[in-house]
């Protein structure tokens, strides 16, 4: 093999090895937040068994409303409630960012989840998809801007086959 040959071969392997390593650096945000939603994250199921609680203490008289406000073990601006059906392309454009997780949840096909995505500063910080065994945060709860930080507060509207339906209440 001539050295010109050698040359040739080294620079295509520093050029497919360069390649691939942009290629994962590229796509490796994406893994990362596939990883996140398929892995157990404990933040995440305390936050959806503290929803839950707010919710059930609201049902039994316990609390007078729901106050996303209470929700404070982490930090954020807002809160965007997506119901059944809503297709990903829709919770980007309320967002106002690509948002990669929606595509996971299932929420584009299935009647019986509802996604609770809180943000600051634009970016998601946390987020909960309830499945059909969870009451509450249902019917006309979506807001294309969301809830801020100060005005997430709910109250019981109706009941609907065993189920509380919740509405937003303005802050006294």
């Amino acid at each position: 093999m001539s050295k010109k040959s050698v040359r040739w071969l080294w620079f295509l392997s520093l050029g497919v090895i360069g390649g691939l390593i942009c290629i994962i650096v590229y796509f490796l945000p994406f893994f990362a937040q596939a990883f996140d939603y398929y892995l157990p994250n404990k933040n995440r199921e305390l936050l959806c068994a503290q929803l839950s609680t707010m919710v059930e203490d609201h049902e039994n008289g316990i609390t007078p409303y729901v106050d996303l406000a209470d929700i404070n073990s982490f930090s954020w601006e807002r809160v965007h409630i997506f119901l059944p059906d809503s297709e990903p392309e829709w919770i980007d454009d309320d967002l106002g960012m690509y948002w990669p997780v929606s595509r996971w949840t299932g929420i584009d096909y299935s009647e019986n989840i509802i996604l609770i995505v809180f943000t600051e500063h634009g970016k998601v910080v946390q987020y909960c998809d309830f499945h059909n065994e969870w009451s509450g945060f249902y019917r006309n709860l979506y807001e294309e801007d969301g809830y801020d930080y100060d005005d997430a507060r709910f109250v019981i509207d109706e009941k609907y086959e065993l189920r509380h339906l919740l509405k937003w209440v303005p802050k006294p």
